[in-house]
């Protein structure tokens, strides 16, 4: 049998998967570069690969990191075992020093799951003689050694997770597999991550060597969450990507009734175990459904349009806190609703060493609104004194709309109606996005709370708190509406008719003005005074 991974998977002398779906064959062929044949139109396989244009952009070469995101029961852990046994066969071994073993790493949450790949393998190995024979001694109840056709032995080791990745670190790598990485952490949250495992194993790969990570997806954070944003649809010579529900990995075990059965019993997990979706933590301010209706597909940076109102936000932080600046429009379509787009959004981010200056960042600022011509600038009440100032300086005009205990409610709820309608849309930035799948709406003793996680970097969602007062700041429809109408009224009316307007009917108009946000009242202020000939 020649030493092809899906002929190895495949083959009865092999892994013997006789049942390998389309989408399961087209894994192995693209992890080897190996050309896709009449699978590139399979259906399943377009949608798993994230589309025509992604199956197209496929890399010529074998691509360095695999990344399988599945629903359960998918056969992703046999597929990792047999890629496991491939390195141990392929990697170029030349280099090496005399008496170096390097490895092949099985890492996961627990060692018992890791297990489950190792079990995979050594049942294999045992159940071919041709396989068999390529043992070297007895195999321990965490590791195997086998010969490479150098005659070097290489080791398949399950690995338990270390701070920075330590395990990881002590020999050259044939490989390395993650196991269920969608539920584990990044460098952010905690100490033994995946990030840091990964980037210790990178450094360390062999010629030829690759990296799987496998799982089911699960909650909307985290590396598997992060990289499903960045490479789904988009493979690169570095990462191929692929996601694939029940189904189209193992119809055999995911038959329709069985499906129906989970949907009904239990919607949550026939959403992430069959159908391979993000979940929506009970608690999770925005659902997942309404940030993917929410993103755009287009460009992360777009121009304004005719007639649209435009106005951006901060949320100041200097020593950690990301200092977030988003620039959105708002414009009613033709059936009369008013819809918001994110034309922009851009961070700076400083430490408590080398913290940002408010001068130099808002000159940042300056520059990324010049496009849009003359933006008024939004921020809340913290330093607000001092950053008015500084915003002068440079030639920003920046209002304080303060959040406070009684408004902040109201802040995040508007925020969450847009998204609810799909009356907003927001680039495919990962910060962005994955700021707004974190927020937490929680109930307290005095009603509901909002809780932005704080991460150990010092960011707590500081896109969410910027995307709150830029849409608050338009104001309500009725005086979104007042606005626009004073601008026909302003148009159509003679002069000398607004010159009659008097008495009670200027101030009754004043006082609409007075309610109004800051930004739409300074328009609204000077539009209503050239109709009275003030």
């Amino acid at each position: 049998m020649s030493l092809d991974l899906e002929e190895l998977y495949t083959n009865p002398q092999g892994w013997g998967c006789t049942t390998a779906t389309p989408v399961g064959r087209a894994i192995l062929r693209a992890s080897q570069s190996k050309p896709l044949g009449l699978l590139a139109s399979d259906v399943d396989v377009l949608e798993a690969f994230g589309g025509v244009e992604a199956v197209a952009a496929l890399p010529i070469e074998a691509p360095l990191e695999v990344d399988i995101q599945a629903g359960i029961r998918t056969g992703k852990s046999r597929i990792a075992s047999c890629a496991a046994f491939y390195a141990s066969q392929t990697v170029d071994v030349s280099r090496l020093a005399p008496g170096e073993i390097p490895r092949v790493s099985v890492v996961s949450l627990r060692l018992d799951s890791a297990q489950v790949v190792l079990d995979h393998l050594l049942g294999t190995l045992e159940a071919r003689p041709w396989l068999k024979k390529l043992i070297i001694e007895e195999p321990t109840a965490d590791s195997v050694l086998l010969r490479h056709p150098s005659g070097r032995a290489i080791e398949i080791k399950i690995v338990a997770g270390a701070r920075a990745g330590a395990t990881l670190v002590s020999r050259w790598s044939a490989g390395c597999v993650f196991d269920e990485y969608a539920r584990m952490v990044g460098a952010d949250d905690a100490v033994v991550n995946y990030d840091d495992a990964r980037r210790a194993v990178l450094g360390r790969l062999l010629p030829g060597a690759q990296l799987w990570s496998i799982g089911s997806r699960w909650a909307p954070m985290g590396p598997a969450y992060e990289r499903a944003q960045a490479h789904h649809g988009k493979p690169t010579r570095e990462i191929l990507l692929v996601a694939a529900t029940g189904p189209q990995m193992n119809p055999v075990h995911w038959t329709p009734a069985k499906c129906a059965a989970l949907q009904k019993s239990d919607d949550l997990a026939y959403r992430t175990d069959v159908l391979n979706e993000f979940a929506d933590p009970e608690s999770a301010f925005f659902t997942q459904t309404e940030l993917k209706r929410a993103t755009r597909s287009g460009p992360l940076v777009m121009p304004s349009e005719p007639q649209a109102l435009i106005i951006a936000a901060i949320d100041a932080g200097t020593r950690g806190n990301s200092w977030p600046l988003v620039i959105v429009q708002m414009k009613q379509d033709s059936e009369g609703v008013y819809r918001f787009r994110v034309l922009k959004a851009v961070q700076w981010t400083g430490t408590s060493s080398m913290p940002l200056s408010p001068v130099e960042v808002f000159g940042q600022i300056k520059r990324e609104l010049a496009p849009y011509g003359h933006v008024n600038v939004v921020g809340d009440q913290h330093s607000a004194d001092a950053l008015v100032d500084i915003a002068r300086l440079t030639g920003v005009r920046l209002v304080i709309k303060p959040i406070t205990a009684q408004n902040r409610n109201e802040l995040f709820e508007r925020l969450k109606g847009l998204f609810a309608t799909g009356a907003i849309e927001v680039p495919n930035e990962p910060v962005v996005l994955r700021d707004l799948a974190s927020v937490r709406r929680r109930v307290t003793q005095t009603g509901l709370g909002y809780h932005l996680p704080r991460t150990p970097d010092g960011r707590h969602a500081d896109y969410v708190p910027a995307l709150c007062l830029a849409v608050s700041t338009f104001g309500t429809a009725a005086q979104v509406q007042a606005v626009q109408a004073y601008e026909r009224r302003g148009h159509a009316l003679d002069i000398e008719m607004g010159r009659t307007w008097a008495g009670s009917e200027h101030q009754r108009q004043q006082a609409r003005l007075e309610d109004m946000p800051d930004m739409m009242r300074t328009r609204a202020m000077r539009i209503y005074r050239q109709q009275i000939g003030e």
